[in-house]
């Protein structure tokens, strides 16, 4: 029993690991407010969030604390109610947003009122008036399964699912409406808190070099830096990986480590300088992201091509002498001049 226990441990430990997901809980049981719009004229921040009403006339029920939201149906018109909260949803993200809320019977024995969550307004009004619902569109934008139906009784959680968001957003709306019925009738729904989980993207690290190939026996600089594909948070370090000692390069001008570690947030550049005439490892990297280990997915070389030499000097000459110049020369290269036949040259002088 205990074995079991263990591996169960390790179990969600692996999980949380993996995901490294975080939480954001918005409670309206403190709130409070004496305006009849309870998010107009004077958006309140709640929980580090900013709350603004954007449809009908949002209300704050004091007995039960939580927010109410009123809905109308109207023959083949919908009403509603709805307001938005500021927060930072980030591209490749994905989000669970869990309500914890009740509603009210409708007054004519039609649908319950349903619950619309989404990145964009689905108002046709303003919000800014204590009248009551406004008219209210029920299309969605990003998901179609974003208006769903509550069932009158105790609270409940309601859970919306956003994977992988195709781009970033920064507002959260959250409305009401009363489906198509064939007489008219209200209801509303009660609001007390809402948990939004975020998980970021899997974790994607590469390596890139600011050049793929050098001249055999060249010795210019090149930088290698840690590309995060998945804007993966939470980083505290990560150790470049040069290879085994020797392994051909040259760091702050003297032999390299095989490891180099970084203690850092900043995943920045590593500069390398080829060590003359030496074979050069490849250089990969592994980051430290909330205390999980992540390998670079490839490493990072550097080919050597052979040198092109060119001569300058004259082509042809009948007396006197002329020089002849190699230009270019890579580190510790030797030069062997060859002159012509004896009888038509010799060499003067070697520089």
């Amino acid at each position: 029993m205990k074995n079991l226990i263990r591996l169960l441990s390790c179990f969600l430990l692996s999980i949380l690991a993996n995901n490294l997901f975080s939480q954001t809980v918005i409670d309206y049981s403190a709130f409070s407010t004496t305006q009849c719009n309870a998010f107009y004229p004077s958006p309140p921040t709640i929980n580090g969030s900013v709350h603004t009403t954007t449809c009908g006339t949002v209300k704050y029920d004091n007995v039960n604390h939580a927010i109410e939201l009123d809905t109308r149906a109207e023959q083949n018109i919908y009403k509603g109610t709805e307001y938005k909260l500021a927060f930072n949803f980030k591209q490749g993200y994905s989000y669970s947003i869990k309500i914890n809320a009740w509603c009210s019977t409708p007054t004519f024995p039609e649908p319950n009122s349903k619950m619309r969550v989404d990145f964009s307004s689905a108002s046709n009004g303003g919000g800014s008036f204590c009248n009551g619902v406004e008219s209210f569109n029920t299309t969605s934008s990003l998901t179609n399964n974003n208006n769903l139906q509550l069932n009158p009784g105790a609270y409940s959680d309601i859970t919306f699912q956003y994977s992988s968001l195709p781009s970033a957003q920064g507002y959260l709306f959250i409305g009401s409406f009363l489906p198509y019925i064939n007489g008219t009738a209200t209801s509303y729904i009660l609001i007390k808190k809402i948990t939004i989980t975020e998980t970021p993207p899997a974790a994607s690290f590469s390596i890139s070099s600011s050049l793929s190939s050098i001249t055999c026996g060249a010795i210019t600089p090149i930088t290698f830096t840690v590309n995060n594909g998945a804007s993966t948070p939470g980083i505290t370090g990560y150790t470049w990986n040069l290879g085994a000692i020797p392994n051909g390069w040259l760091y702050n001008g003297s032999p390299a480590p095989a490891t180099i570690l970084i203690t850092s947030a900043t995943l920045s550049p590593l500069n390398l300088t080829p060590d003359c005439g030496k074979i050069l490892s490849n250089v990969s990297a592994s980051v430290t992201a909330n205390g999980n280990n992540y390998n670079t997915s490839n490493s990072a070389g550097v080919s050597i091509t052979q040198p092109t030499y060119t001569i300058t000097g004259n082509s042809s000459w009948c007396t006197g002498s002329t020089n002849y110049t190699l230009n270019g020369l890579v580190c510790n290269s030797s030069l062997a001049w060859t002159p012509p036949a004896s009888s038509l040259g010799s060499l003067s002088s070697l520089t």
